[in-house]
This record gives C-alpha cells, structure tokens and sequence, in this order.
C-alpha cells in the first residue's frame, strides 16, 4: 500500500525480497524508485513511487506506459485516506513509543477527571463541586480514564515526564516507582 502522497506502480511481489531500499527522485521529480533486495543480495526494480502534487494517478499511468522497460505494472494503487491514518498513527507510536490511543484527550477531557485519575497533586488551590483540585494546574501526570480504568499511553507519558517536572526530587522518586509499579501491574 502506498504512502497517502503517493501513487504506486507495483512491478514485482514484496513478498519475494527481505529488504527494500527507496531511491528518491531516481527517474526524475516525483518519481522514485523502490528497490527489492532479494535472499541471494541481488537488487531488483520492485516499484515505481510518484507524488501526488506532481502526477494524477492518469498521469502516473501514462507514465508507466511510456517505459515498458521499467516492467510490467501487476498492481497500482492510488493513495487513500486509510493509509493516511495509518500513516499518522505510525508517527505517534514512534514519537511516543507506546500505542497511541484513537482519539487523544482533549483538554476538557483532562479537566473533567477526578484527582484520583492523576499521579501527583500538588498541595495548594481548591476543590469545585465535582471535588477536583482547582486550578487544575495542579493536577499532573494523568494515567486513569473517566472510568477509572489505567490508560497505558498516558502511563508511559507520565514515566517519561516525570524527570523534568518542577517538583521535588523525592517526589519525583516515589513517582517514577508508583507509576512503574502500575505500569508492571498492569502489563502482568
């Protein structure tokens, strides 16, 4: 499946090779080859890449058909918003390390929590009706859902946040264990 910038002209089976190698621009702006390296090492044309802002996916077919030396197109593929989620999706698991959650809280999300759903609650401020610590700048390091259920991405957040917050080191020290402990828990 192609990047969602990118049409795709597949020329062999991925299935045949154990690695790829992508060479941009190799057939000019916006075309770039994607090259299969077979078991025995040998390099193979495996597919034809071009970008969206410069081709039409007719554009892209022409193309191809214009260079019947590249090889025969078994597949071509058009790019789509699945891949586009795909995509993002695979760039917050890098960024964070951790899967991500289909939808991100959004701050009133985070606003409307119980103190019971964050690590740390600095002393200080108030409670509202709802008894959540006002202003809630207070509150830190959220790892529950509104259900009350551990939410392993935003644990994993906290461990990570939890060295450079402007808190105390002890506090930072019984935090890291706490929410390690949790995170063991719930990975048991």
């Amino acid at each position: 499946m192609p990047y969602s910038g990118e049409h795709a002209a597949r020329l062999r089976d991925p299935s045949r090779y154990k690695k790829f190698r992508r060479e941009n621009g190799k057939f000019g702006p916006g075309i770039d080859a994607i090259w299969g390296i077979l078991p025995d090492g040998k390099v193979e044309l495996q597919a034809v890449r071009f970008a969206k802002d410069k081709f039409t996916a007719a554009e892209a077919r022409t193309w191809m058909s214009k260079h019947p030396d590249m090889g025969k197109v078994i597949l071509f593929e058009a790019p789509s918003q699945e891949m586009k989620a795909m995509e993002t999706k695979a760039i917050r698991r890098r960024a964070f390390g951790a899967k991500v959650q289909e939808l991100a809280w959004q701050a009133a999300d985070v606003n409307d929590l119980p103190d019971s759903c964050f690590l740390y609650v600095k002393d200080g401020g108030s409670k509202d009706d709802g008894d959540r610590t006002t202003p809630r700048s207070l509150r830190m390091f959220p790892y529950r859902d509104s259900s009350g259920k551990v939410d392993l991405p935003h644990l994993r957040n906290a461990i990570a946040r939890i060295p450079q917050a402007d808190i105390p080191q002890a506090v930072k020290d019984r935090l890291q264990a706490k929410a390690r402990k949790i995170l063991e828990n719930a990975n048991a």
